[in-house]
């Protein structure tokens, strides 16, 4: 299966093929790296389904794409499943991220990853901050004050976003 987005009409569309892992006994399905570690701690880890901050159904750490209303509370999945939607997630998030900015590693991409991961590339287009277009420029300073504005869900002001968009912040700021 392969999922088609296309984050502004000057990006070209990305394909990303879906990654389906089954469990194996006790093979490690889940290769971590620093960005894997930094988004699941920022997201944190619920094996039944819930509504977020935002009221979108959630399950794993922040999987939003496969649940719905109907599975809140009632779609439960194992720590495994949770890993694989997670590095399932961060390969999407990633790929946009490139499609942008055209890092493919690096403090860029993975402060963008994360953002991106938590948000969606829409995001980075808003007309009030114009992520997108500071990162197309290089203009990191400019694109770290307008992550900053994405600290709302459900219309409150939630500390962890607080927190994590300073740490993607300055994540890209370290760039320079």
């Amino acid at each position: 299966m392969l999922i088609r987005f296309s984050c502004k009409k000057r990006v070209p569309t990305v394909e990303v093929p879906t990654i389906e892992v089954e469990a194996a006994g006790d093979t490690p399905l889940y290769h971590e790296t620093a960005l894997s570690r930094f988004i699941a701690r920022h997201e944190g880890l619920r094996l039944v389904c819930y509504l977020d901050a935002a009221d979108v159904p959630t399950i794993g750490y922040g999987h939003t794409a496969t649940v719905g209303r109907a599975d809140v509370g009632v779609l439960k999945i194992t720590k495994d499943k949770a890993h694989a939607l997670l590095l399932q997630d961060i390969k999407w998030a990633s790929m946009s991220a490139y499609a942008i900015t055209g890092y493919s590693s690096g403090n860029v991409h993975d402060a963008i990853t994360s953002f991106i991961f938590n948000l969606g590339p829409g995001a980075l287009h808003g007309k009030s901050t114009q992520i997108g277009r500071h990162l197309l420029n290089k203009d990191y300073t400019a694109a770290y004050y307008g992550m900053q504005k994405y600290v709302f869900g459900g219309g409150r002001r939630l500390n962890g976003l607080v927190t994590r968009r300073k740490e993607e912040g300055e994540m890209l700021l370290a760039t320079k």
